[in-house]
């Protein structure tokens, strides 16, 4: 044999040894393998072909018929002979029952109720009065330089189109999370009348003013954090138009109590305080102290009732006007700018007594006045604002993993300086109140927050039922500013619209609904989902039709099959069965 592919041809056992029939001699391309003449089976059924090469005679090419079986080879050589295997009598059955109850059952369980697979949730960007649309954030692409990646929060204002603001527009006010008592809390600051001490509380998108008897004298620039581990806001601190101040109170349970500890700090205003969740206290830095042009560089922290002043080996410069908040993800504190004589664009970290400066690729510009807070969404520190010797910024970063990413949210809140800013953690996002426009020269009180966009899944429980039985449509709503208020539409007749998550109906009728959903957040963003829903009314076939449908396939099956095999049997020579 030639070099190159070889093709070895199959060759049934039974057939490699000259198989047998006088059939097998012959090296043309019709081969009989039957035993007997085929003229002597079929006398009538001649007809004359061609006369086969080799054979020197002509060869007859029968029709198809019983007892006659042939093999079609166009292959020169006579080692493998191909035969077409006998079809199997009980394989005919078995096929067409198998047939017969698949169609019967298509028909007698025709589907009733469809599901289509549910619709991304649509941003309607519906806007009530002059609330500008909301669109994510985004970082800008140069990730190379910064430690974020692809950023899914947004701004959104809460309420701004009311025709006033919910508190009266400051700066300078002290703002954090009670979670003792599960909302906000803010105090004072500074109003176009002067140093206000009212009290103020956040919860579900709700602003409510507390009539308190007692509270700290009026001021702005105080210190303020919670105590986690003796479950109280603490106070510090701040400036009343004559004096910097230097005490301390407590907020729990909806009343302030002042505190006389034997050690404080000294007095101070707009210094930095929060609390360690890595070290388990308050801590206080830096600040404008008593005199002129007077910054600050110590360390405090307050635990049980305490002050206690840390002598860390390295500290920040002496500065008012930083931002601080913890990272609970990289569990250590984050200190930004501040001013003096010069303005700071430095970053620190806190843990274990120790301040640490890092050297980011890029950051935040040099400002002092700014907000720093933990977003839950996004994994780090959300910073905004602040001011610096020309005026305010309206920019916001992320701080992640020890370094900075510029954000370019769509829409975002006024450039701004001496803004409140916190992580509300019972609603889920950022919260910013208020500050100081340098552009107007005018104080601000609009609310804003920062987190998750609305979001909103829609489905339906069970998904499958016929007309008369319940299903649950349930709308399943996150980020955006809660509570929420739904709103449901085209729903299918016997279910009536509620301002429910969950509505549970009897339809009563068959069809095709687009059942759909809006969902309208305290922020008056408006998104929704829809759900492609059907019912469908069950088959007319009753059961004992179908029974009887396939009993009768199976004798007429049955039947043919015993029919072609006896007729078969027939044509074939007694040695040939």
């Amino acid at each position: 044999m030639s070099s190159g592919k070889s093709f070895r041809r199959f060759v049934p056992p039974k057939r490699r040894n000259g198989g047998r029939g006088n059939g097998d001699a012959l090296n043309g391309q019709v081969r009989q393998v039957s035993s007997f003449p085929l003229r002597a089976v079929f006398p009538s059924d001649m007809a004359v072909l061609s006369s086969l090469p080799g054979a020197g005679i002509q060869r007859p090419w029968p029709r198809l018929g019983p007892g006659t079986r042939f093999v079609m080879d166009r292959m020169p050589s006579t080692a493998g002979i191909f035969r077409r295997p006998a079809i199997r009598s009980w394989a005919v059955l078995l096929l067409a029952l198998a047939i017969a109850v698949q169609g019967l059952a298509s028909v007698a369980q025709a589907p009733r109720v469809f599901q289509l697979p549910l619709h991304a949730p649509r941003a309607t960007d519906m806007e009530l009065g002059n609330l500008p649309s909301v669109a994510a954030a985004r970082i800008t692409p140069d990730l190379s330089t910064s430690g974020t990646d692809v950023v899914n929060a947004s701004w959104f204002c809460i309420r701004c189109s009311h025709s006033r603001t919910p508190i009266p527009p400051r700066d300078y006010a002290s703002m954090v999370y009670d979670a003792a008592d599960g909302y906000v809390v803010l105090f004072g600051g500074d109003e176009d009348s002067g140093e206000v001490n009212d009290t103020w509380i956040y919860n579900a998108g709700s602003w409510t003013e507390l009539a308190l008897g007692i509270a700290p004298s009026p001021r702005m620039g105080a210190a303020m954090a919670y105590d986690s581990a003796d479950g109280y806001v603490v106070l510090f601190g701040g400036w009343n138009s004559f004096n910097v101040l230097g005490d301390t109170w407590i907020f729990k349970g909806g009343a302030w109590t002042q505190l006389a500890p034997p050690v404080s700090p000294p007095p101070r205003e707009f210094a930095s305080m929060t609390y360690d969740t890595a070290d388990g206290y308050v801590l206080l830095f830096g600040g404008g102290g008593q005199g002129t042009n007077v910054t600050l560089s110590d360390t405090w922290r307050y635990k049980a009732g305490a002050w206690e002043q840390l002598s860390p080996a390295t500290s920040p410069p002496s500065r008012f006007g930083a931002a601080m908040a913890y990272d609970p993800v990289d569990r250590y504190v984050v200190l930004f700018g501040g001013a003096n004589s010069s303005v700071y664009g430095d970053s620190w970290t806190f843990n274990g007594a120790t301040w640490t400066r890092l050297s980011p690729p890029v950051g935040p510009a040099s400002r002092w006045g700014t907000g720093l807070a933990y977003d839950a969404e996004e994994g780090g520190l959300v910073l905004f604002g602040g001011f610096d010797r020309l005026g305010a910024f309206g920019d916001t970063w992320l701080f992640k993993a020890g370094l900075w990413g510029p954000l370019a949210p769509m829409t975002s809140p006024s450039a701004r300086g001496a803004l409140a800013m916190t992580t509300d953690s019972a609603d889920g996002y950022v919260l910013l109140v208020g500050g100081y426009l340098t552009s107007t020269n005018s104080y601000v009180g609009d609310p804003w927050g920062f987190g998750a966009p609305l979001r909103v899944i829609l489905s339906a429980n069970p998904s499958s039922i016929e007309p008369g039985q319940s299903v649950t449509f349930a709308a399943a709503a996150s980020g955006g500013a809660p509570p929420y208020v739904y709103s449901w539409t085209d729903l299918p007749q016997g279910c009536n619209a509620t301002y429910t998550p969950d509505l549970t109906c009897t339809p009563t009728t068959t069809g095709t609904f687009a059942v759909s959903v809006n969902v309208n957040d305290t922020a008056w963003i408006v998104n929704g989902s829809q759900l492609s829903f059907g019912v469908m009314a069950p088959s007319a076939v009753p059961a004992w039709l179908v029974f009887v449908g396939v009993v009768a396939v199976v004798v007429v099956g049955g039947a043919i099959v015993i029919l072609w095999k006896v007729r078969r049997r027939r044509g074939v020579p007694p040695n040939q069965r």
